[in-house]
């Protein structure tokens, strides 16, 4: 490893507070992304910096950065904090820099925060827009320092004509990949209506991204108990990536990347385990017909990242040790920052330093096609 320095394969950027109403078209604004002062509940006004967006529900801006915030019993008083008492480094790329020596961190792959629940926006226009002007601002963000910031747009597949265009001008814009929506609802990935995308991606070069939390129920996603949303946070994913690896995407596009992102791995080797024996005893009456396994796509196109694991990282021989990527999730409240080594140092621990720097230098550095 270069230096010995890690490479994250999920960070994140916080979106400053005036994005979407200085870049959205005027026509758009009064329904696009901003941050007002309080909002109404059944129980009467709530005060603090909240995100609010037509389409979605209200979030705290304090909930994307929470990553200095190390005793969970101070969390619901940190939740209450604005922009002025957040870390920095989620918006100033200078100060990023110097977050990211103290944790060791060398490389960053970039996702959004705020932008995440806009994948459940409805409106294509307002959706498509709100996209755009992040893929502008996240590039500009990036090329700070390319040596140390890969940045990833978004696209909206509501029009996939709209989503190839999208994806040509971010590789012009010189981000590295693109983010995709882990569940599209109706029609799902299974559907050839998205082949144009899968086309354009494989032809670009860009891995397509399925983070945590995207999915098209954006608009409720709070109204669930908090707990209840965060266990579940992995079954859109399950149900995307089988989808994908039993309806021939994969055969159609051999070079297709796709990577889950924050969806951790300690589930994979049951996954696959219950992929094969499903696949074995349904084939034929599913009609499958492409000439490899499921199994077979799985190994070959796709990635995996994950924070803190140790589950998943004890049982990487079953997963794969060359699809799993590390990330330091900075600076969500889930983050390793500032104690990623001893994070990895603790997941790894008793391993051969042959995974730790797979996981979290080489497999990055090859995905990317990054200098090592």
């Amino acid at each position: 490893m270069a230096e010995d320095l890690m490479r994250s394969a999920d960070s994140h950027v916080i979106e400053p507070g005036e994005l979407w109403q200085q870049r959205v078209p005027k026509k758009l604004r009064d329904r696009a992304p901003r941050i007002v002062a309080s909002i109404d509940s059944l129980r009467g006004p709530i005060e603090g910096e909240w995100l609010v967006c037509e389409g979605i529900s209200p979030q705290r801006v304090a909930g994307f950065a929470a990553a200095d915030v190390e005793d969970p019993r101070q969390r619901a008083a940190a939740d209450e904090r604005g922009y002025g008492e957040l870390l920095s480094g989620g918006w100033d790329p200078v100060q990023r820099m110097k977050d990211q020596d103290v944790d060791g961190v060398g490389f960053e792959v970039l996702y959004p925060s705020m932008a995440l629940p806009m994948f459940g926006i409805p409106d294509f226009d307002l959706q498509s827009a709100v996209f755009a002007a992040y893929n502008d601002w996240v590039a500009e963000f990036a090329a700070y320092d390319s040596t140390r910031l890969l940045g990833v747009g978004l696209v909206c597949l509501d029009d996939v004509g709209c989503a190839v265009e999208e994806l040509e001008r971010i590789a012009r814009l010189g981000l590295r990949g693109a983010m995709i929506s882990v569940d599209p609802g109706r029609p799902n990935y299974a559907s050839k209506r998205f082949d144009r995308v899968w086309a354009a991606a494989c032809a670009l070069g860009l891995p397509l991204s399925m983070h945590i939390l995207t999915d098209r129920g954006g608009a409720g996603y709070n109204q669930r108990p908090f707990l209840m949303t965060w266990m579940r946070q992995v079954h859109p994913i399950q149900l995307s990536l089988t989808t994908l690896l039993v309806s021939g995407v994969f055969h159609r596009f051999p070079n297709l990347k796709i990577v889950s992102v924050e969806n951790d791995i300690g589930w994979i080797p049951y996954f696959l385990q219950r992929l094969e024996y499903s696949f074995e005893q349904f084939r034929y009456l599913i009609g499958y017909d492409s000439p490899e396994t499921p199994l077979d796509y799985f190994r070959r196109n796709l990635w995996f990242t994950f924070q803190d694991d140790p589950v998943g990282v004890r049982n990487l021989d079953a997963i794969g040790p060359d699809r799993v990527m590390w990330g330091s999730d900075y600076p969500h409240g889930d983050s390793t920052w500032p104690h990623s080594r001893d994070a990895v140092a603790r997941n790894f621990a008793g391993m051969d330093a042959a995974y730790v720097e797979r996981v979290t230098y080489g497999n990055l550095t090859e995905l990317y096609g990054l200098p090592p």
